[in-house]
């Protein structure tokens, strides 16, 4: 909803916008001219985010659904926060279920990463070659991938990328669910990387809006 004109590309079906606050309700404050800015020839959206808090189904609607695949592949730190959480929530009356992957999530983590590589080498390869300098080694090694990647290989992963996202809207969203998960593995990295992707890729691939909120410390 939140136009990327003006961003530097790295793949552009997956690149997106987000924003940081101290609350939900900022951020709903925060979206409302931030996606009415997507075309500004256009009329504006008739859809007010922050109103929308206020609405009778977040009020009654205290449904949340985890995916226990997530959880298996937490560290022990986070799985254990995270079971904190559940047990917090159920306590405040909301109610928990437990729904399976589609099968096609087994392919996400190295489709992902396909479209990442040939998207960004796309757009960034030839500037690369004349400043290497300018690129991290690992946003380095992820152009080169693209090099590895055969076009058919990536027709493939495009032809997922479509079913996939099919798949999710008829799974979760046609049906409103909120999915809960853990949004890294463990405690945050260092400097050096921005961790493992594993548990953020599949939302960036499906296309799936997100929300990350700080629920506990290492």
């Amino acid at each position: 909803r939140v136009s990327v004109d003006g961003v530097l590309p790295l793949a552009p079906s997956m690149d997106h916008v987000g924003a940081m606050a101290n609350c939900v309700r900022d951020l709903a404050i925060l979206l409302q001219p931030l996606a009415g800015a997507e075309d500004l020839h256009k009329a504006p959206r008739p859809y007010h985010y922050h109103s929308e808090l206020k609405q009778e189904w977040y009020t009654r609607n205290r449904q949340l659904s985890a995916l226990p695949d997530f959880h298996a592949k937490a560290a022990p730190g986070m799985a254990a926060a995270f079971d904190e959480l559940r047990d917090k929530t159920r306590s405040d009356g909301w109610a928990w279920n437990e729904l399976p992957l589609p099968p096609s999530f087994a392919d996400v983590p190295r489709f992902h990463h396909t479209v990442m590589a040939v998207e960004a080498a796309a757009y960034h390869a030839d500037r690369m070659r004349r400043r290497p300098e300018d690129y991290p080694p690992r946003i380095g090694s992820l152009i080169k991938d693209c090099l590895a990647t055969p076009a058919i290989q990536y027709a493939r992963v495009r032809d997922h990328l479509r079913a996939f996202r099919d798949e999710i809207e008829r799974a979760f969203v046609d049906s409103w669910k909120t999915l809960v998960t853990p949004a890294t593995a463990g405690p945050a990295p260092g400097a050096e990387t921005t961790g493992d992707p594993a548990f953020n890729s599949p939302w960036s691939y499906s296309g799936l809006p997100t929300l990350s909120i700080p629920f506990a410390w290492a």
